[in-house]
C-alpha cells in the first residue's frame, strides 16, 4: 500500500473556499461552467502543491563516524628521484588524488612535509577544496625527510576515537626508533604508502642512489598498520581504502533517522501547466500570476506590519508584530527580527519554543540558534550544535563556515594542558657546524 501524505495539511483547508466559490458562481450564473471548472480545477491543484504530496519511502539513517584521516605527503629532495615516471612525488600526487576521491565518507586532511612539517588542511574540512589543491599545487622538493616531526604535529592534529596516518614517501634514511615509540605510545594507526622502488635511483644534483626504505614497515607493525607498494594501475588505492573502511565503520553510530519521501510537486506542476495551456489565454495569464505569487512571496506569515517594519529596518517592531502569530513561520520570522536587531537574548527563547515537523524549518532554527549562541560568546554550545548539522548537511556552506570558525575558537581558548597532544618526545638537537659545500662532499640528501 502506498503510503501517501501531505507534509502541510493546513493549507488543504483553503479548498474549501475556492468550492464555495465554484458553487455560487454556477448557481448565480451558469454560463462559461467549462472555463470556471477548469480555473477552480487549477486553483485545488496549486493548493495541492502547497500542501506539499508526498509518498513516503521510509526513513534515512544518517551515521556518524568518529574516524580521523591525515594524509602525509613528502616532499623532499628523495621525492624528484625519476624511478617512477616521471618522478616520485608527480606519481604520488595523483595516487592521493584517487585515494581521497575512494575514501568520500571519511575525514581527512593533509599534510605536507621534509625538513619540517605543515598541516595544510584539517581532517573537519571538505575535500573539495583539498582535491582543488593538489590539483594545482606546485611546491619545491627540497631538504631530508624529518618523519619524528611529522608524526608529532599529525598526532597533535587528530582528535577522533580512531586516529589514521597515511604516510606517502620513499622512507628516507633517519633513524626511526623515536617515531616507531611516538605511534606506539599514540596509539595511531599508520599506512606506509611506500613511493619509490627497492632498486631506486639517482637524486638529481647529487652522486646518491636514493631506495625505497622498507625498515619503516616496523612503524606500521606497532601500530597495527599497512604497508602499501606503489603499483602502475590501482590495486594500490583499493587496499589501503578497504583496509580504512573496515577500521573507520567500527566506529560508526547513528546520528539520527530522517524521513525519506518521494515529492510529487513537480507532476502536479506539470499538471497544472497543462491545464493553463487549455485555458483562456486570460486564465493561463491569471493561473500563472497566482503561481508565481505563491512561490516568490517570502515566508512571512506574520502580520502584514511585521512584514512592512522589517523591510523598513524597525527590527524589534517587526519581531513584536511576528510572535503574534503562532505560527511557526512567523514565530521564527521574528526570532530572526530580534537578532538583526542586536537582541539575541530574546531570539533565543523564541527559537527554542518552535515546535515544527518541517526539516528545512527545523535546520534554520537550529542555525540560528547556533549562531545566537557564537554571538553571545558562548562558543562550545554553538559547536555542539554546529557539529551536528554539519553531518547532516555537509555541502551547506554557510553552516561550514560557522562550523569552522566555532571550532576554531574553542580551541584556541582552550588551555595548553588540555589540548589534544598524547605523547611528546624531546630531541637533543645536534650542534650545528658551519662547513663549506667542499666539507659537506657527497652526503646523502634527505
Amino acid at each position: 500500500m502506498i503510503d501517501f501524505e501531505f507534509l502541510k495539511v493546513e493549507y488543504l483547508w483553503l479548498i474549501v473556499p475556492v468550492l464555495v466559490l465554484y458553487a455560487l458562481y454556477l448557481l448565480l450564473r451558469g454560463n462559461e461552467k467549462i472555463e470556471m471548472t477548469v480555473f477552480s480545477v487549477i486553483a485545488v491543484l496549486i493548493i495541492f502543491t502547497l500542501a506539499h504530496p508526498v509518498i513516503k519511502k521510509g526513513y534515512r539513517t544518517i551515521y556518524k563516524k568518529d574516524t580521523e584521516i591525515m594524509i602525509m605527503l613528502d616532499h623532499s629532495l628523495s621525492m624528484a628521484v625519476d624511478d617512477l615516471k616521471p618522478y616520485r612525488f608527480e606519481v604520488a600526487r595523483k595516487k592521493i588524488i584517487k585515494l581521497i576521491k575512494e575514501l568520500e565518507d571519511e575525514k581527512v586532511g593533509l599534510l605536507l612535509f621534509s625538513d619540517k612539517s605543515q598541516i595544510v588542511f584539517m581532517p573537519f574540512e571538505k575535500k573539495e577544496k583539498i582535491l582543488k589543491y593538489l590539483e594545482s599545487m606546485r611546491i619545491p622538493l627540497k631538504g631530508s625527510t624529518n618523519l619524528l616531526d611529522a608524526f608529532s604535529s599529525a598526532n597533535s592534529a587528530l582528535t577522533g576515537k580512531k586516529r589514521i596516518v597515511i604516510l606517502v614517501s620513499d622512507g628516507g634514511d633517519d633513524d626511526i626508533s623515536k617515531v616507531v615509540q611516538l605511534v606506539k605510545d599514540a596509539k595511531l594507526t599508520v599506512i606506509y604508502y611506500g613511493i619509490g622502488t627497492v632498486k631506486g635511483g639517482n637524486v638529481p644534483g647529487f652522486n646518491a642512489v636514493s631506495k625505497l626504505n622498507l625498515s619503516l614497515e616496523k612503524i606500521t607493525e606497532v601500530s597495527n598498520g599497512l604497508m602499501v607498494k606503489v603499483s602502475t594501475d590501482d590495486r594500490d588505492i583499493r587496499e589501503i581504502s578497504e583496509f580504512v573502511k573496515k577500521i573507520s565503520d567500527r566506529t560508526k553510530t547513528e546520528l539520527l533517522k530522517i524521513p525519506d519521501y518521494a515529492e510529487l510537486t513537480p507532476y502536479i506542476a506539470f499538471l497544472i501547466l497543462g491545464l493553463i495551456m487549455l485555458n483562456s489565454a486570460l486564465k493561463r495569464f491569471l493561473a500563472g500570476f497566482i503561481i508565481l505569487i505563491l512561490y516568490s512571496t517570502p515566508s512571512f506569515s506574520g502580520d502584514i506590519s511585521g512584514v512592512f517594519n522589517y523591510v523598513l529596518g524597525n527590527y524589534e517592531k517587526a519581531a513584536v508584530e511576528f510572535l503574534k502569530d503562532k505560527d511557526p513561520v512567523s514565530q521564527f520570522n521574528g526570532a530572526v527580527s530580534y537578532m538583526k536587531a542586536g537582541m539575541c537574548d530574546k531570539a533565543l527563547p523564541v527559537l527554542k519554543n518552535i515546535k515544527t515537523e518541517d526539516l528545512e524549518l527545523v535546520k534554520k532554527i537550529e542555525y540560528n540558534i547556533a549562531y545566537c549562541y557564537v554571538l553571545k560568546g558562548k562558543y562550545k554550545k554553538g559547536k555542539d550544535i554546529l557539529e551536528k548539522l554539519v553531518q547532516i548537511y555537509p555541502d551547506d556552506e554557510k553552516i561550514n563556515k560557522l562550523y569552522l570558525f566555532s571550532n576554531m575558537v574553542v580551541n584556541l581558548n582552550k588551555k595548553p594542558e588540555k589540548r589534544r597532544t598524547i605523547v611528546e618526545i624531546k630531541e637533543d638537537k645536534p650542534k650545528r657546524h658551519e662547513k663549506s659545500q667542499m666539507e659537506v662532499g657527497d652526503r646523502n640528501p634527505w
